[in-house]
């Protein structure tokens, strides 16, 4: 069904928000978040959306319709061509959290890593998912070298401690994600990248994920008056920088050659429309909001 796959990582170069415009909380603004384990995500419609508006500033328009993304996403005239790339939601692997020592630290959980590992098999990197065959998921694990220690062997990431072990099939297995990260950003060095990253529970995890996030207060102001307009103060939320996220691409052979492109082509006019490796998602533009430094690589 599909001819080939690929991985595409997401990292946050700032806060963003890709808003649910669900507000049953007491956040008027909250996030995309899966229902049943509210972990932070960006729906395939907005990356999807994000990725053809990037396209669009560097494709030929002819006629009204931009000729390349058309033949790659599918056509918005009369629907006269199906999309060839057909996109996952994004996917939380690696969430920022305040720490007492080392400014801030990523963490991941069991859950969220092999939630990853079945994801890597489906796209076919057997490397990433091999690794994770005989790890024990019990237990909070960091690797050797650690910026995060309090003292031998506590962290504290907010006003919570942890005794993390040192594994060493955890630190290799991070090593290998840590050569596939996007950009050139000093902090996903390999290196440095190990010494902040640090496996806690699904339940710890989850607490983080659904109260760590950034909330920001915001008004209006008329610009007559100068003061707040009544009723005009809400709350956003917003998914931190730093964040780590995934995403499967994969390439539908039948729609490809209805476009009238080859695999090859296809691929070829992602990188070039694609270029700077930047993406603008979700809501606040204006502000700098939602850029993210992304990548992929594909497998057969």
């Amino acid at each position: 069904m599909f001819e080939n796959k690929k991985l595409m990582w997401l990292y946050g170069l700032t806060s963003a928000h890709v808003g649910s415009g669900d507000n049953l909380s007491y956040i008027d603004l909250p996030i995309q978040r899966e229902k049943h384990t509210k972990y932070p995500k960006i729906e395939a419609s907005s990356l999807k959306g994000s990725i053809r508006q990037a396209m669009e500033r560097k494709d030929e328009e002819v006629d009204g319709q931009y000729s390349v993304t058309n033949k790659l996403l599918g056509s918005l005239k009369d629907g006269e061509v199906a999309s060839a790339i057909s996109l996952s939601d994004a996917r939380i692997l690696f969430f920022p959290v305040k720490s007492a020592k080392g400014v801030f630290a990523w963490i991941t959980s069991p859950m969220a890593m092999q939630r990853f590992q079945q994801d890597c098999r489906l796209v076919g990197f057997s490397e990433l998912a091999d690794k994770l065959n005989d790890f024990n998921f019990k237990g909070v694990r960091r690797c050797t070298e650690s910026v995060l220690l309090v003292n031998s062997t506590q962290i504290m990431l907010e006003e919570f401690d942890f005794q993390p072990e040192v594994c060493a099939k955890f630190e290799e297995w991070l090593g290998i994600i840590a050569k596939k990260f996007p950009g050139e950003a000093p902090l996903l060095k390999e290196d440095e990248f190990k010494k902040r990253v640090v496996m806690i529970s699904d339940n710890d995890f989850s607490h983080f994920v659904t109260q760590s996030t950034e909330l920001s207060t915001r008004i209006k102001v008329n610009s007559v008056t100068g003061i707040v307009e009544k009723g005009a103060l809400f709350t956003e939320e917003y998914l931190p920088p730093e964040s780590i996220l995934y995403s499967l691409l994969f390439l539908t052979k039948e729609r490809v050659q209805k476009g009238g492109l080859t695999s090859e082509e296809v691929e070829t006019k992602m990188n070039e429309l694609l270029v700077d490796k930047l993406l603008q998602i979700g809501g606040d533009r204006t502000h700098g909001k939602g850029i993210f430094s992304i990548s992929w690589e594909g497998a057969k």
